[in-house]
C-alpha cells in the first residue's frame, strides 16, 4: 500500500514538474535522447562490422580459399580470390572436401522493360548453395545443376518480374562476353541482410565456354572466389596444408616459370574482417571500434548532464521536502520518491531516442556505406540498461542528502542547500570530462576531414581532371575496337585516346611480378605491370622524366607475339620508383638498362623511358614499382581512357556514347570520370570524417546543454547572493566575471587534455597512411577557442539577464 501511494505521489509530482518547468524537462529529455540516439546509431555501425555473415545457416566448416602470390610473409600479396584452376580435381584429390564451388563475377547486358541495362551476374558450380547455404525464398535449390539454371536475388526478381513468385519459370536473356545466352529462373533467394559479404545478383549455371577462358586456365590469375565445405574435424591449418600439397602436385607449369603460390583458408564468418585486414590493414574495423567508443563517450556525457541537472533540480526543492518531512513524511519515503522520480524522468528520453535512431540509421548508412540495421530487441535492452542505472545514479545523491538534512536548517536557510565541496569538485571534474571529449572529438573530426580532402587533391603523378574511362573493352568485338577508338579520336574536344589495364581508384585489371637487372639476376624487385596502348602517358598526364614513350613507330616497342624468335628484345617504360629500386642513381641512368622479367623470360627488356611515379591505389599503402608494356593490337582486359579539353565533359560523353553504340550496339555504355573514380576510392575516409563531424556536433551540443542547465540552476540558487552583492556595490561586470570564473575554471584544462589526447590518437591514425597530411596546430586552436567562446556565451548570456535586474526586485523575490 505504501509503495502504491509513493508511486501515485511521484506520478503527480512528475506531471506537475512537466507543467511548471517544461524547459527543464525538455532540456533533460533532449540531452539524454540525443546521447542515447548517438550511442545506438554508432553502436549499431560498430556491431554490424562484427556480425557479418554470422546469420548464414550451417556455416561450420565452410571456407573461402585466398591466394597468396610470393613467399608467404615475405613480399607476398594476398588476394580475397583464388585461381579457378584450383577447383579442378579438388574434390577427387582431397576427400575431406565435401563440396566446392567457384564464384565468378561477370558483367552482362540484360533487357529491363525494353531498355538495355548493365547487369552483374555470378557464374557458379552446381554445389554452390550446398557450400554457402543462402536460403531460398522461392523455387528449387537444385536449379543450378541445370545448364540453363538461374537463381535471382529477391531485389533482382522484384526489379525484373515484380515479385519472387512471378519470377519462377521466367526466361532471362543475357549477353555475356559476346555470348547471347538464355536462362530460366529456377529459384529466388530470400532477402539477404545488409551485413553480408557475398551478395549475388543473378547466380548462373557455369557454361562450357566460361571454363575455357584464360582466367580459368592459368594458375597465376585470380578473378573470383573459391568456397569449400570440409568435414567438421578439418582445421584451417590442416586444410591449408592439404591445399598446398594439391597445388604442388598440379601447378608444375606455374612453378617452372618462377611462380610462387600459397593459400589461406578464411572461415565464412571471418571473411569480411579478413578482407578489411588485407585491403585496408584493418582500418574498417578500427573505424567501427572508434565509432562505438565515440557513441559510448557521447552517452556518458549525456548521462553526466542528466545526473548534474536532476541533482541541481532536486536541491531547489529543499524547502518543499522540509515541509513534507514536517508533515510526517519519513526520510525513507523521501529517498524512494527521489529515486523513482529521477528514473521516470530519465525514462522519458527512451521513446524519442528509439524513434530518432530508427530515422537516423538509414541516413547514416547511406552517408558512409555502412551495413547497420535497427535491431529493436537489443536496442530496447540497451535503453533499459542505460535508463535504470542513470535514474538511480541521478536520484541517489539528492535522495541521501535531502533525506538526512535537518528540517529546521532547511527551512531557515537563506538559499537552497548546496552539494558541498566534494560534490562541487566532482561536478567540476565531470564538466571537464565533457569538454575534453567534445574538444578532442572535434579536433579528430577536423583532422580526418582534412585527410579525406587531401586524398582527393594531392598530386598522384597523373592528371585527375579531363580524363574519362569508357570501361572495359573485352565485350567489344576485337575487330571493332580499333575503329571505335579511331572514331573517338575524331570527336571534337578529344585530345588523345589510349588503353590500359589498371585504372585510378584501384580499378581495372592488375598484375604483379618481379624483374631484375640482367647483370644482377639474383636481385629481384617485386613490381606491378600492365599492358598499355599508344599515347598512354600523354592521355593520363604522366610526366616523362627521361627517354621517350612507347609507340608504333618503333617496332621493338610492341609486345612480341607467340611466333617471335627467342632472344628478341622488347622496349619498355618503368617508373622512377623502379629505377631507384634497381639501383640507378637517376631516371636518366636507367635508360638503356637491360632487365629480366620473371625467372624464365625469353625476351630481354630494354628501358627506353622512365615515367613519374603514379599512385592508382589507396593512400594507405606505398605504390609498387611499375613497369609498362606496349601493344598496338587489341588485347584482353583493356579499358579505354580518353583525355578531353576545350569542351564540356558531359557533351563529349554524349558523343562517346553515340560512337560506342555505333560500334557495339548490343552493349551498355558506362563512362566515368577519373575524378569520380578517385572520389569513390576515398569514400571510407570521407564517410568516417562526416560521421565524426556529426558526432563532434552532438558532443558540443551536449556539453553546452549541460553548462546551460547548471548555470540556470546555479543562478536560481544564488539569486539572493547576487542581489546582495549588487546592493553592496558590485557592478554587473564583476558579478559576470565571478560566474564566468566559476564555470570556465574546468574548461581550459579540459581543452588541454582533449587536445593532447587528440594529438596522440591522430598521430597514430595518420601513421597508417603512406600519403598523409602533417598535423597542424590550427584544428587544436580552433576547437579550443570555440569551446571557450560557447561556454562564455552560454554562461554570460544567462547571467547577464539576471544582473541587469535591479537588486531590489531580486531581493524582494527572495
Amino acid at each position: 500500500m505504501l509503495m502504491l501511494e509513493i508511486f501515485s505521489y511521484t506520478f503527480r509530482n512528475l506531471l506537475r514538474l512537466i507543467r511548471n518547468r517544461p524547459a527543464f524537462v525538455a532540456l533533460n529529455v533532449g540531452n539524454l535522447a540525443l546521447g542515447l540516439t548517438t550511442f545506438l546509431v554508432l553502436l549499431s555501425i560498430s556491431r554490424s562490422e562484427f556480425v557479418f555473415d554470422r546469420w548464414i545457416p550451417a556455416q561450420q566448416g565452410v571456407f573461402r580459399v585466398d591466394a597468396v602470390y610470393g613467399k608467404h610473409g615475405q613480399n607476398a600479396s594476398e588476394f580475397p580470390n583464388a585461381p579457378y584452376r584450383l577447383f579442378d580435381e579438388l574434390k577427387a584429390s582431397l576427400p575431406e572436401i565435401v563440396s566446392a564451388s567457384r564464384y565468378a563475377p561477370e558483367s552482362a547486358v540484360a533487357t529491363l522493360h525494353g531498355v538495355l541495362v548493365a547487369q552483374d551476374v555470378q557464374f557458379v558450380d552446381p554445389d554452390f548453395l550446398n557450400v554457402v547455404r543462402l536460403p531460398l525464398g522461392a523455387g528449387e535449390a537444385g536449379g543450378l545443376s541445370r545448364p540453363d539454371g538461374a537463381i535471382l536475388s529477391d531485389k533482382i526478381a522484384r526489379q525484373y518480374f515484380g515479385s519472387a513468385r512471378a519470377a519462377i519459370g521466367q526466361v532471362l536473356n543475357l549477353n555475356i562476353e559476346q555470348h547471347t545466352m538464355r536462362f530460366t529462373v529456377r529459384g529466388v533467394l530470400a532477402p539477404i541482410p545488409a551485413a553480408t559479404t557475398i551478395r549475388p545478383d543473378i547466380l548462373l549455371a557455369m557454361p562450357t565456354w566460361v571454363k575455357e577462358l584464360q582466367t580459368f586456365q592459368q594458375w597465376g590469375m585470380t578473378a573470383g572466389k573459391l568456397y569449400v565445405r570440409v568435414l567438421g574435424t578439418e582445421s584451417p591449418a590442416e586444410l591449408a596444408a592439404n591445399l598446398r600439397g594439391f597445388i604442388s602436385a598440379h601447378a608444375g607449369s606455374f612453378f617452372k616459370i618462377g611462380g610462387e603460390l600459397d593459400v589461406v583458408p578464411v572461415a565464412l564468418a571471418d571473411q569480411h574482417g579478413h578482407d578489411d585486414q588485407i585491403s585496408r590493414h584493418g582500418a574498417g574495423r578500427d573505424a567501427a571500434l572508434a565509432l562505438g567508443g565515440i557513441g559510448t563517450l557521447a552517452l556518458c556525457a549525456a548521462i553526466i548532464n542528466t545526473v548534474n541537472l536532476l541533482t541541481a533540480q532536486a536541491f531547489l526543492r529543499g524547502r518543499e521536502i522540509a515541509v513534507r518531512k514536517t508533515l510526517g513524511a519519513t526520510s525513507f519515503r523521501v529517498a524512494v520518491e527521489c529515486l523513482i522520480e529521477a528514473t521516470a524522468l530519465v525514462a522519458l528520453a527512451g521513446v524519442p531516442a528509439l524513434s530518432l535512431a530508427e530515422f537516423a540509421m538509414p541516413a547514416v548508412d547511406a552517408l558512409g556505406g555502412w551495413s547497420a540495421a535497427p535491431g529493436y530487441g537489443w536496442m530496447l535492452g540497451v535503453i533499459a540498461l542505460v535508463i535504470v542505472p542513470t535514474g538511480l545514479l541521478a536520484g541517489f545523491y539528492p535522495a541521501v542528502v535531502l533525506a538526512r538534512v535537518r528540517t529546521a536548517t532547511m527551512l531557515t536557510a537563506s538559499r537552497s542547500p548546496g552539494i558541498g565541496r566534494m560534490g562541487a569538485s566532482v561536478r567540476t571534474i565531470l564538466v571537464g570530462f565533457q569538454f575534453a571529449f567534445a574538444v578532442g572529438l572535434s579536433i579528430c573530426a577536423l583532422v580526418v576531414l582534412a585527410q579525406s580532402r587531401f586524398e582527393t587533391t594531392a598530386s598522384l603523378g597523373f592528371a585527375r581532371s579531363g580524363i574519362v574511362s569508357i570501361g572495359a573493352l573485352d565485350a567489344v568485338p576485337k575487330q571493332a575496337r580499333q575503329p571505335m577508338l579511331d572514331a573517338i579520336r575524331a570527336i571534337p574536344g578529344v585530345v588523345s585516346v589510349t588503353t590500359g589495364w589498371s585504372l585510378p581508384g584501384d580499378g581495372g585489371f592488375a598484375s604483379g611480378g618481379s624483374v631484375s637487372r640482367a647483370d644482377t639476376p639474383d636481385r629481384r624487385v617485386d613490381i606491378s605491370w600492365q599492358e598499355t596502348g599508344g599515347h598512354y602517358a600523354e592521355t593520363m598526364g604522366i610526366k616523362v622524366l627521361a627517354g621517350r614513350t612507347l609507340d608504333a613507330a618503333h617496332g621493338l616497342d610492341d609486345t612480341p607475339d607467340k611466333d617471335a624468335p627467342p632472344g628478341m628484345t622488347q622496349n619498355i617504360m618503368i617508373d622512377a620508383n623502379l629505377a631507384a629500386k634497381l639501383g640507378y642513381a637517376s631516371p636518366h641512368a636507367a635508360l638503356g638498362a637491360r632487365l629480366k622479367f620473371g625467372s624464365s623470360s625469353s625476351h630481354p627488356l630494354v628501358v627506353v623511358g622512365v615515367l613519374d611515379n603514379v599512385r592508382f591505389t589507396s593512400s594507405r599503402g606505398a605504390p609498387q614499382p611499375a613497369l609498362y608494356f606496349y601493344q598496338s593490337r587489341p588485347y584482353d582486359y583493356a579499358s579505354g581512357l580518353v583525355r578531353i579539353e576545350g569542351r564540356p565533359i558531359r557533351d563529349v560523353i554524349t558523343d562517346l556514347g553515340q560512337v560506342w553504340h555505333g560500334h557495339a550496339p548490343g552493349l551498355v555504355f558506362e563512362a566515368q570520370t577519373v575524378e569520380a573514380m578517385m572520389a569513390d576510392a576515398a569514400t571510407p575516409e570521407r564517410a568516417l570524417a562526416r560521421l565524426m563531424v556529426i558526432g563532434a556536433g552532438v558532443a558540443v551540443a551536449i556539453s553546452v546543454m549541460g553548462v546551460y542547465g547548471l548555470v540556470s540552476f546555479d543562478v536560481a540558487r544564488r539569486r539572493f547572493e547576487i542581489g546582495l552583492r549588487r546592493t553592496l556595490g558590485a557592478t554587473s561586470s564583476q558579478v559576470l566575471r565571478l560566474m564566468l570564473d566559476r564555470f570556465l575554471r574546468p574548461v581550459w584544462p579540459a581543452c588541454v587534455a582533449g587536445s593532447a589526447l587528440a594529438a596522440l590518437l591522430m598521430s597514430n591514425w595518420l601513421s597508417g597512411f603512406n600519403l598523409r597530411i602533417a598535423l597542424s596546430p590550427l584544428p587544436f586552436l580552433f576547437c579550443s577557442i570555440t569551446a571557450f567562446a560557447l561556454c562564455v556565451l552560454t554562461v554570460g548570456g544567462h547571467t547577464w539577464r539576471l544582473v541587469r535586474l535591479s537588486p531590489a526586485s531580486t531581493l524582494q523575490e527572495e
